[in-house]
């Protein structure tokens, strides 16, 4: 077989769930740094983390066990390529879409929080649950699948449906936090704008890890179908839970920073309260009023 060939097929897809067993090291680490210094965080948000990170041990595992069938058990059987994936790849790519679907929908919490805007959170939740229905059914038409050249050209359309539609729900989330934070920081103090100043970035470059991806499987799927890039970059799923994490940790040290940021003059400001997450509580009813003393806030 062309050198090329198994570059873009079997070196494509090493790389990526090289890269993947790493980032995994990278999100277990953090799983434990979380458990370590937030052990009062609520049963359901830690629930939550233990989940997610059980879903992606399976995930490794599955992607192991995939590479290690293409490259141990067809080793020397090169035709073996235009067979269907391996059924612990299908598992695997069907473990991406459900955890993809729980960081989202995590982002969609604090979006109500934040927007109080129902309808705005109701249709996140309805491209949540298009993109989970889509790539649950490639996953059990996939199982029977024979030869990858037909099913992709009978069911390719349905997994960019998918992917379109994770692109835009993570877009989405993005803008609506950005523009809502925004348009109530308006004439607040400087304290507070520093604070949503923080917030906005971490809703910006959370949302930008997963659209990032998601993106780039979307343009490798349409323009390279007949090789495993676009399922190498399908296999580095842990950043979802990188982020997720960073998330969770980051916004609890905002009652760290916020006291040590210079005083202000100005009046207490009206009628603006910042809601914040506290990893304690995960998106709780505690705020930081602009006119807070400092020494209050370290309580939060």
């Amino acid at each position: 077989m062309d050198n090329t060939v198994l570059n873009n097929t079997l070196g494509a897809l090493e790389i990526g769930i090289l890269v993947s067993y790493m980032l995994f090291g990278v999100t277990t680490a953090q799983t434990y740094i979380y458990y370590h210094h937030f052990p009062d965080d609520s049963p359901k948000l830690k629930a939550m983390v233990a989940f997610v990170w059980v879903c992606e041990s399976a995930h490794a595992i599955c992607i192991g066990n995939g590479l290690y069938t293409y490259t141990i058990v067809n080793y020397g059987k090169p035709e073996r390529l235009a067979y269907a994936f391996p059924k612990s790849l299908l598992v695997g790519a069907f473990l991406t879409s459900v955890i993809s679907a729980i960081v989202q929908g995590f982002f969609v919490f604090r979006t109500n929080l934040l927007t109080k805007k129902l309808y705005l959170c109701l249709i996140i939740s309805v491209m949540i649950f298009l993109r989970l229905l889509a790539i649950s059914a490639v996953f059990s038409l996939g199982l029977g699948v024979t030869l990858l050249v037909p099913f992709e050209a009978q069911w390719g359309w349905l997994l960019i449906v998918g992917l379109a539609i994770s692109a835009a729900t993570d877009l989405t989330i993005a803008v609506v936090l950005t523009v809502s934070l925004r348009n109530q920081s308006r004439g607040v103090c400087k304290r507070t704008m520093a604070l949503v100043d923080k917030l906005i970035a971490w809703t910006i470059e959370t949302a930008a890890i997963t659209s990032v991806s998601t993106i780039l499987k979307f343009i490798f799927f349409i323009t390279m179908k007949h090789n495993f890039i676009w399922l190498a970059v399908l296999c580095e799923l842990p950043t979802g839970q990188a982020s997720l994490l960073a998330t969770l940790r980051e916004m609890d040290q905002v009652t760290v920073t916020l006291p040590s940021l210079p005083a202000v003059t100005q009046p207490p400001c009206t009628g603006m309260n910042i809601v914040v997450t506290k990893t304690s509580e995960v998106l709780d009813d505690a705020s930081i009023q602009c006119g807070s003393d400092p020494e209050e806030l370290g309580d939060v």
